[in-house]
């Protein structure tokens, strides 16, 4: 008999710890499974809701507006120190439907941020220029604000050809510390980029 009850417990034992694991499962696949919605929800984005370029002194100057939005897993590296860099494209081409496209520019702007936690600062470098913020919504404001950036001289260009102008924003993971360079090769939670928006460009035309 006692044999028996000593089985009987054992049983129930057993029966209880493999309750538990289930239950340990079935916790961890549920959190895995709301990391996974709210990292949907939270994406990371950058739009381009305004692009321009103007004339002034025969020059022409972008004026360009991005709204970014950073995912938690990009938040959380900010937090931790990781400096992130976004690069800025401008390109200007003439398209010939006989022969190759002219490209008349090419020129690209770098903007670093950087979270510092002994000030709980956020700070944007543009240009060497170092601006402080005390709110991530103001640093991703100033860091998408594009004003009077030279980019091509309009003396390259000719009357009455019509030239495609084209802008874009990303984040560069080739300036990420070494070890989260490799990562961001396989890991999609770096990528973030507005991709292109063209918009069309007549030489003469003041914007």
């Amino acid at each position: 008999m006692p044999n028996r009850m000593v089985f009987i417990t054992r049983c129930l034992s057993g029966m209880l710890a493999y309750t538990n694991f289930k239950r340990c499962i079935l916790r961890t696949a549920l959190v895995g499974l709301l990391t996974v919605c709210a990292s949907s929800a939270l994406a990371s984005t950058i739009q381009v809701n305004h692009s321009k370029l103007r004339l002034v002194d025969n020059v022409y100057q972008l004026n360009s507006t991005f709204t970014l939005t950073l995912s938690n897993f990009q938040h959380e590296a900010l937090q931790e120190g990781v400096s992130l860099t976004f690069t800025i494209e401008f390109n200007l081409v003439h398209h010939r439907t006989w022969w190759f496209s002219d490209q008349i520019a090419d020129v690209r702007q770098q903007r670093t941020l950087t979270y510092h936690a002994l000030t709980r600062q956020y700070q944007l470098t543009i240009n060497g220029l170092v601006s402080n913020y005390p709110d991530l919504s103001d640093a991703l404001r100033a860091l998408g604000s594009v004003r009077q950036w030279q980019v091509v001289d309009a003396v390259l260009l000719k009357k009455n050809i019509p030239y495609i102008a084209g802008v874009r924003m990303w984040l560069d993971t080739s300036q990420l510390p070494k070890p989260l360079q490799v990562n961001a090769l396989t890991n999609n939670d770096w990528l973030l980029d507005s991709h292109w928006y063209h918009f069309n460009l007549s030489p003469g035309w003041k914007g």
